[in-house]
């Protein structure tokens, strides 16, 4: 009888130890770092096409997906390891976490045959609770997944998240007794719920697993005039048109109370 409670007591130890697993890696800073990648792409139209709303759409679409295919295929192929924080930043009532910034315009008469214009697509990857959720079931009853599997996230702060929203799937890490989270991939929200995001993943460098974490990407694509560079014959896109801005995020402003000096 002894024994058996003994072998109970064990059990129920081993049990606590994987529900707390994540939590062992909860971060014990408030001095977030934000790393933002910028890419510039180009959308070819037809200059015999009506320039009407259609048209515009279709090509912001063109833009975002091309640059932010470009952007997560950097960081998943680096397997980019990046401090976690529990700070909070965001305003989640204001916040919006896919931006379009600026106007298409066309000029009045196209020289070219296959005119095109040109964007610029940028990500931040700012690693805090605030934007934090986890992956909590792979369709088809799976326990791993790759790229182009439906995968469902639960946000911890985010019900429901915003349909559209871009995001990388990360798993924790301790280096040097401190915490910190490596990209194993990415992907985008298709459909958001109150209580969970069904999702699509987009690049992996590995298995993706249920309980890995996920954080919200801020995306940003903005239209650029007319001022295009001459582009070199055998220069590649990746090569010049890459930016990558590390920059530590302030922490918020706390008022001082009434009355105090």
């Amino acid at each position: 009888m002894k024994k058996l409670s003994i072998i109970t007591v064990v059990l129920f130890l081993i049990g606590c130890g994987g529900f707390n697993q994540a939590e062992k890696f909860s971060a014990k800073t408030n001095k977030p770092v934000k790393i933002t990648r910028v890419k510039k792409v180009d959308v070819s139209y037809d200059k015999d096409e009506e320039k009407d709303a259609s048209l515009r759409k279709d090509m912001w679409k063109e833009a975002e997906e091309k640059g932010m295919q470009k952007i997560n295929k950097s960081w998943v192929k680096q397997r980019l390891l990046v401090p976690i924080s529990n700070a909070t930043i965001f305003d989640h009532y204001k916040e919006k976490f896919v931006e379009r910034q600026g106007e298409i315009t066309f000029p009045e008469s196209e020289e070219e045959i296959l005119p095109s214009k040109q964007f610029e697509v940028s990500a931040s990857f700012t690693p805090v609770n605030q934007v934090r959720g986890k992956v909590v079931d792979i369709e088809q009853d799976g326990t791993l997944a790759g790229k182009g599997t439906e995968i469902s996230i639960e946000f911890r702060d985010l019900n429901p998240t915003q349909k559209g929203t871009y995001f990388l799937v990360t798993r924790p890490e301790r280096v040097e007794k401190k915490s910190y989270v490596r990209v194993i991939g990415s992907g985008k929200i298709y459909n958001a719920m109150k209580d969970l995001s069904q999702a699509v993943l987009q690049k992996s460098s590995q298995e993706i697993m249920e309980g890995d974490r996920v954080y919200i990407l801020q995306t940003k694509v903005s239209s650029l005039q007319e001022e295009k560079e001459e582009k070199e014959v055998n220069a590649t896109e990746i090569d010049v048109k890459d930016k990558i801005i590390v920059e530590p995020v302030p922490e918020p402003e706390k008022k001082a109370p009434k009355g105090s000096k």
